[in-house]
Formats: structure tokens, C-alpha cells, sequence
């Protein structure tokens, strides 16, 4: 390779400034065959240990692969079969997930509530320990399915928990000794495990950092085990072993990836990021070019540092055109201020005008000048290349956030419902959920109505529209909406999240 493109590759690692900081680990694959592989940084900043070949990368989420891959062979031997209904195998799960079948687990459809938001609504914080028999606990009071089963894509971490303990029961073994007599051994693999245990130790593991403003910070993940579903490590190495594998059998259509366009040219792409660890696997299939960016840096953005890699190495395509008069966006203030919703992800912005700038603005929070480029508003204090098209549609104005010039996000405008504080005063008192066992006492504070619970962090609501109320400080606590008897006295409120739909939390009567 040549040096130019290999001294770029390192100026976007920012290899000279993660010396004595988190780093992470590069390989770059050309029709299988490596090209270029880096390690950098450090994988334990106590202990001053370097990242290296041995150094175990927590691949969480890419778990799900070995997973999906362990279920295809348990069908090739007639242990299962993806037609089969889950509470075949798990019959203490609820009557609700009568009709789910293995096949639904594997693509997302089935409808379950995420078992990790169930839990942070609970109070557990992703450093408490959080036992198999309590997420069951949970899973067995579910009344209601997010959408019905087989009928819509939508992402819960309940699904590879369930596909997990499949295996585990119809074969009575651990998730690690399927994986490691399925894939680890035969493969070569040895530095590859699955942890379902948080108390195992982990030699020459990239422990894990986040940096709030005050320098890197580590803390430790807790799971029981049922941590299976995220708790895959293995080398770089090792990690590349198994990408020959997957390629050579055609394997590809069993995993879990998603599409997208970069610079006039389809990938496929994995992101994993989990408490601590990020990390990027894209492929450009028609180039034969595969990017592995792995880290212990949770703020170190993987996938625009592995996208801008791959352009290095790519061919360059023709210039691209102006976009058409159709997609160039609205510009006068006028139109475009105010307030928007993001009904999918369940976000909601403000685009405001200050001293003749427009700034794109998050509650109480991070905002971002705006600058017309290209007949897009691109934001400058954005870490990635994220610009904003304004427009109208079906006589509402909209916005779509594009990253790297591929839509992400579509936003239409909404007028803020208003509220005195004496008004706000009827939301206040405690709100209790049998499901996850816990109570949010909702208080005013600083003329904000707050969801206060002991175990977890106050949790501000903006007004939305009547009875609709969003935050922006947890997750797992994306939008509430009051419900009123025919007095109109509050009864409750019903939860909503990418992750859950309409989960009942009931107010409680004073004493």
C-alpha cells in the first residue's frame, strides 16, 4: 500500500494522540486477503498496556451473527427448526408470544418488548448485575406485543435472548461450548469465548472507557448468564478468521447487516457499540474491500472513521451532480424554525434563529450552527458529516437529518403544547408498572415536569402535545402519554420507545 494513503489512514486513527488513551485495533481486507492492519492505543490505561495482536475486543452485538449461524446448523441437524414456535422450547414465556416463531426471532418481527429497556425502567444500570430469571421475571407479565408478530421489523434484544437460551436448551450445554464446538475450534479461533458470567476473568481483554469531559473513565459491566446475546470476545485475528469463514460459505443472507450508499457506492455494515466498545465492520462488495474498525473508546465514531478509510482505497466515481431542484431545501427562517418530531426514533428538535444564524438545537442540550451548502444546511459542530434538507409534504413542513448524504432521519414540525405550572401540577404524584416492578414519582421542578425514581437518574419531560410529554435524558423513557377516566382525572400514563410500545404505568391513589 502506498505510504500517502497509509500516513492518511493513521492521521484519521488519530494514532499519534491515542498514546496514553483508549485506542482500538484496524484491518482492512482486499478479496479476503489483508492489506493493512493497526493497532493503537491502549487497552488498559492503569496498567499503561498497549493494544496488540493478543488484545480481546468485546464484540457485543456482533454476537448475534454466531448466534443466527448456530441456529442454521441446529436446522441442518433437525434439532429445530426456524418454522418452530418459541414457547415450544420456552413455555414460561406469555401467552402473547403464542405465535412467535424462531424465524420472527431471528429477523426482528416478533413483536416482544426489549427486555434491556424493561430493565433500565426497572432501575438497573448497565453496571448492575441483571440475572436470566429476572428478564424472564419481566418477559412473563407482557400483555401486549408491539406490533403482531410477522409484521413489522422492530429491534429487541429480547429476540437473541430467547434464541440464545433455544440453544442452550435443546442441546443442554452453554452458549459458549455451542459456539466453541460449532465455530471456535474448527475454526481455529482460540482466543474466542462467550462470557456469561461477569465474574470471569478475561486475560488480555481492551477494557472499556468513556470520557465525560474529565479524562477516560472505565467501569465494569455486570451481566448474569444470560449475557450471552453481547458477551463475545476475541482478537482481531481471530475476528478475521471468521470473516473468511462467513464469505466463503455464502453465508452472508443469515446475518444480521444493514445496506447503505457511500460516495455513489452500495455496503453492507454491522455498528457495535455497548458500554464502552464501538465498532465498525463494512463491506463493498462490488470493490472486494472490507474495513474492521474496533475500539475500547465509546466516543471514538467507528463507522465515519472506517467509511472516510474506505474512500481512500476506492476508486473515484464520477463527480456527483447538483442535486435536483426536488431535493434542495426550504431556506427562509420564516418557514423553517420551530419545533420538531422525529415519530420513529422519537426525538424531538428545534431549529431556532440566533443573532441572523440558524442553529439546529436538542432540549436543554447540544446545538449546532447551520450553514447552506449544496441546497442543504450542514451542521457545523457535528463530529460526522450531518446536514439537513427542509421541505414541505402533504401540507406540513418537514426535515430530514442526512448522514453522509444518506437519509436518517425524517422530522415533521409541531407546535409545543403549554403549560403554567398550576396546569402541570395534575401530571405530579407516583405512577407504578407491574411489568418492571417499579415506581416514578413525577414532580415539578424549575418549571419542568420530572420522572424521579430512586435507582435511576431524574428524567426532565418536555410538552409535546396535550397529555404527550418527551425526553431526552434517558432512552428507555422516550415519550409518555397521560390517559384520563371520563372525568378527565388522570388514570396513568402508557410508555413509548422505539423499543416498547404502550407499556401501562398506573397512578397510584394517595393513602
Amino acid at each position: 500500500m502506498d505510504q500517502k494513503i497509509q500516513d492518511e489512514i493513521l492521521d484519521i486513527l488519530e494514532v499519534q494522540e491515542k498514546d496514553t488513551l483508549p485506542g482500538g485495533a484496524l484491518l482492512l481486507l482486499k478479496s479476503g486477503e489483508p492489506i493493512f492492519k493497526k493497532y493503537f492505543g491502549l487497552a488498559n490505561l492503569s496498567e499503561g498496556i498497549e493494544i496488540n495482536k493478543d488484545t480481546r475486543f468485546h464484540l457485543n452485538f456482533l454476537t448475534q451473527d454466531f448466534i443466527a449461524l448456530a441456529i442454521k446448523r441446529f436446522e441442518e441437524k433437525k434439532l429445530l427448526s426456524s418454522s418452530d414456535l418459541v414457547k415450544e422450547y420456552i413455555p414460561e414465556l406469555p401467552e402473547v408470544a403464542k405465535n412467535v416463531t424462531i424465524h420472527h426471532l431471528l429477523n426482528h418481527t416478533s413483536g416482544l418488548y426489549d427486555y434491556w429497556a424493561l430493565k433500565s425502567l426497572g432501575g438497573w444500570d448497565y453496571d448492575d448485575v441483571f440475572k436470566k430469571h429476572q428478564a424472564f421475571e419481566m418477559l412473563s407479565k407482557i400483555e401486549s406485543l408491539n406490533s403482531p408478530s410477522g409484521q413489522r421489523y422492530n429491534f429487541s434484544n429480547t429476540n437473541y435472548f430467547l434464541l440464545a437460551e433455544t440453544l442452550r436448551r435443546v442441546s443442554g450445554k452453554s452458549l459458549n461450548s455451542i459456539l466453541k464446538q460449532e465455530f471456535f475450534e474448527p475454526l481455529n479461533m482460540g482466543s474466542a469465548f462467550i462470557s456469561e458470567n461477569y465474574a470471569q476473568p478475561t486475560q488480555n481483554k481492551a477494557h472499556y472507557y468513556f470520557d465525560y469531559g474529565n479524562g477516560p473513565q472505565t467501569s465494569y459491566a455486570k451481566y448474569g448468564n444470560d449475557s450471552g446475546t453481547v458477551g463475545l470476545y476475541m482478537t482481531l485475528d481471530d475476528f478475521q478468521k471468521w470473516l473468511h469463514f462467513i464469505n466463503n460459505e455464502t453465508l452472508t443472507e443469515a446475518l444480521p447487516t444493514s445496506k447503505q450508499e457511500s460516495g455513489g457506492r452500495n455496503f453492507y455494515y454491522q455498528d457495535a457499540y455497548y458500554f464502552g466498545y464501538r465498532g465498525f465492520v463494512g463491506t463493498f462488495p462490488n470493490e472486494a474491500l472490507t474495513v474492521v474498525l474496533l475500539s475500547n473508546d465509546y466516543y471514538y465514531n467507528t463507522h465515519d472513521r472506517g467509511l472516510e478509510i474506505a474512500s481512500l482505497l476506492l476508486p473515484e466515481t464520477p463527480e456527483a451532480q447538483s442535486p435536483p431542484d426536488e431535493l434542495q431545501s426550504l431556506t427562509s427562517p420564516k418557514q423553517i424554525t420551530g419545533h420538531y418530531w422525529d415519530s420513529v426514533g422519537m426525538h424531538a428538535k428545534h431549529i431556532n434563529l440566533r443573532n441572523d444564524t440558524l442553529y439546529y438545537q436538542t432540549p436543554r442540550g447540544w446545538s449546532s450552527p447551520l450553514v447552506l451548502e449544496n441546497g442543504k444546511f450542514r451542521m457545523i459542530n457535528s463530529g460526522s458529516n450531518r446536514s439537513i434538507r427542509f421541505f414541505h409534504e402533504n401540507g406540513e413542513m418537514k426535515m430530514t437529518i442526512y448522514s453522509n448524504d444518506v437519509p436518517a432521519n425524517n422530522y415533521t414540525q409541531f407546535t409545543p403544547q403549554q403549560y403554567g405550572v398550576n396546569t402541570l401540577e395534575s401530571f405530579t404524584g407516583k405512577y407504578y408498572s407491574e411489568i418492571v416492578g417499579s415506581v416514578y414519582e413525577f414532580i415539578i421542578r424549575d418549571g419542568y415536569l420530572v420522572a424521579t425514581n430512586l435507582r435511576t437518574e431524574d428524567i426532565i419531560l418536555d410538552p409535546l402535545t396535550e397529555d404527550k410529554f418527551a425526553s431526552e435524558d434517558a432512552w428507555y423513557f422516550s415519550t409518555v402519554k397521560f390517559s384520563r377516566d371520563t372525568q378527565s382525572q388522570i388514570t396513568g400514563f402508557y410508555l413509548n420507545t422505539p423499543e416498547i410500545k404502550d407499556l401501562w404505568f398506573e397512578k397510584l391513589k394517595l393513602k
